[in-house]
């Protein structure tokens, strides 16, 4: 028998570099202090007369900054006085304090059954709850709120060590458990028992891995709503139902986003409907049809959100859930650092 063995050289006509960078803090920094006003500026017409001052007053803050020799002890010293500078006349100074406040829920909207299988849903759950960890780690004040209990069984089975971390930070109030049901449940096919069900075992199962009891149902991606939820709900001694989608709708408009709904039987839930949308004033958009429960904390979002809210007579605070969804993947760092300096700024 005669074998045979081949071996590959490769050669390249091309000189290969390679390279290490390293992020600095600092300059991270002073990027995000200056990205998130310049995005609210970008909100605003240039011939608006606050357009005209505050980009002015970015200009005045950023000269401040030594470019002539990058990563010396003068270029960041500098950035320090620029920081200074800006959050003197910018953040706390050319910055009104608004009479709307928006509460930024770090989330991710997972569908347990979508355009993937099963398997490929508990990986994204890995996934998300991974970096939804690391986060923490690196910000201490950051919480992050989850729905459905079915991912945390999965989890639980799949990785006990993630699972466990979970526990933890459930414990030190970082990672939020609320929704009550067992899945985000379709509301238009199933029955009643299903939707007793539901949460019934999503509140069982909280009470008992975590100690939570839930008082609020979300259901952010949800085509319709049975009417029986309502008294359902108050029989488990929950107040509150938060969704988005009823705002899908281009010809007739529901007119309340927030409102008593009222069941069958007369039982009566505060009921939310989320408003984040984009809006672009320079050519236009005040808002769009669509609300969004995958908010990426842009001031085109936080914008949309106000303007598309429709009841402003009777509630200045508005909700808005922030970080990418469906197929998971959360908040990222980019938009907690926006959300850090888009509070500063009022």
């Amino acid at each position: 028998m005669m074998m045979l063995f081949y071996s590959h050289s490769f050669s390249f006509s091309f000189p290969l570099y390679i390279s290490l960078k390293i992020k600095d803090q600092r300059i991270m920094e002073a990027f995000y202090d200056y990205e998130v006003p310049l995005q609210w500026l970008q909100t605003l017409t240039t011939d608006d007369k606050k357009y005209q001052k505050g980009v002015q007053i970015l200009d005045k803050c950023m000269n401040f900054i030594d470019f002539r020799n990058r990563n010396s002890k003068e270029f960041f010293d500098s950035l320090i006085v620029s920081h200074n500078a800006l959050y003197k006349t910018f953040y706390n100074g050319f910055c009104g304090k608004e009479k709307f406040v928006i509460n930024c829920v770090p989330h991710s909207h997972i569908d347990v059954a979508w355009l993937w299988d099963l398997d490929q849903t508990k990986q994204k759950v890995q996934r998300t709850f991974s970096t939804v960890l690391s986060l923490m780690d690196e910000y201490p004040n950051f919480r992050y709120m989850h729905t459905t209990p079915q991912v945390f069984d999965f989890l639980k089975k799949d990785n006990p060590r993630l699972y466990s971390k979970i526990k933890q930070k459930v414990n030190e109030g970082q990672f939020e458990l609320e929704g009550a049901m067992w899945v985000e449940a379709d509301n238009n096919l199933v029955s009643g028992e299903s939707l007793v069900r539901q949460i019934y075992y999503g509140q069982k199962f909280l009470n008992k891995e975590f100690n939570v009891n839930c008082s609020a149902v979300l259901e952010p991606d949800v085509f319709g709503y049975s009417a029986q939820l309502p008294q359902i709900m108050s029989k488990f001694g929950l107040k509150r139902f938060v969704t988005a989608k009823i705002g899908w709708n281009d010809t007739n408009r529901f007119p309340y986003d927030t409102f008593n709904w009222i069941g069958l039987d007369g039982s009566k839930i505060l009921t939310y409907l989320i408003s984040t949308c984009d809006a672009n004033p320079r050519v236009g958009i005040k808002d769009t049809t669509y609300t969004n429960y995958v908010g990426e904390m842009t001031a085109r979002q936080l914008l949309g959100t106000i303007n598309r809210y429709q009841n402003k007579n009777i509630n200045n605070v508005l909700l808005s859930t922030i970080g990418y969804g469906d197929g998971g993947g959360g908040p990222t760092r980019e938009m907690i650092e926006r959300e850090k300096r888009c509070t500063q700024m009022g």
